[in-house]
């Protein structure tokens, strides 16, 4: 059995360890992995330019060849989302789905229509969605390390002066930027937070191994998808504004519309 004073010692040289590590501190966030799969959660508050006081959750999957070659970069993005009104009843929320393809600069949307939270109609949009509208490789250029901190239950490393590695509907205005949570034991996103939008990531796997078809994305192409009309040059930001997304609902709805498996 040791000794008291060696006891002593030994804790002296482990809070040296820990002392030393801490000075390592990490000064950026990780790079965003090439390839992953997530669960997400997203909850927007009322000052929200695009969906305010709404909730989506969903299941988003994303492959970014630029890693391997710029040339002729694979890079897309796959998000399942069920989507509702805060104050809404859950009966009333609705499922989306949203697929971008950088190598063609487009997007898809498959809109539910009808019914309830589980079953309904269905429409399919295409429409141009310029490359730098999705992805933004500098998202964290001027990130700020805050410390560790606990978030949500989990340890993470804290970072200012973010915003989301996927554009989503904020863009890369300065005014959005906020606070980006890095998982401490593994590195991996673990969410995000400004103004108008906090967003949880769960069950995020890294996939940059594996290098993914073109079709695990882009099957969706098979549907009957058409170009929506009415819309401005800022495709992005109209299209998930509350007003525009209702009204391209309404007017689809008076269409016949196919049910559509992806």
């Amino acid at each position: 059995m040791p000794t008291a004073s060696r006891a002593s010692s030994c804790t002296l040289a482990v809070a040296a360890v820990i002392a030393s590590a801490g000075a390592q501190v990490v000064k950026s966030p990780r790079p965003w992995p090439m390839a992953a799969r997530f669960d997400a959660d997203m909850l927007s508050s009322a000052s929200s330019p695009t969906l305010p006081d709404s909730h989506l959750s969903g299941i988003g999957h994303m492959y970014n060849a630029w890693g391997l070659s710029r040339n002729d970069a694979g890079i897309f993005s796959k998000v399942v989302w069920h989507y509702n009104k805060l104050a809404a009843k859950p009966e009333d929320a609705r499922n989306v789905i949203d697929v971008l393809d950088g190598k063609a600069q487009k997007a898809f949307m498959v809109m539910q229509l009808d019914g309830d939270a589980e079953n309904g109609n269905t429409t399919c949009m295409q429409f141009p969605f310029a490359r730098d509208q999705m992805f933004n490789p500098d998202w964290s250029k001027y990130a700020k390390y805050e410390g560790a901190f606990y978030w949500r239950q989990r340890l993470v490393h804290k970072f200012s002066n973010c915003t989301t590695f996927l554009v989503l509907a904020q863009g890369r205005n300065p005014h959005y930027y906020g606070m980006y949570y890095e998982d401490a034991l593994t590195g991996l996103p673990v969410g995000f937070e400004n103004s108008i939008a906090t967003i949880v990531y769960s069950k995020f796997e890294d996939l940059s191994d594996n290098v993914m078809s073109d079709n695990e994305f882009l099957r969706i192409s098979e549907l009957d998808c058409k170009s929506p009309g009415g819309l401005g040059a800022n495709v992005q930001s109209e299209l998930f504004a509350s007003p525009v997304f209702d009204k391209l609902v309404k007017e689809a709805q008076k269409t016949t519309a196919v049910p559509v498996l992806v």
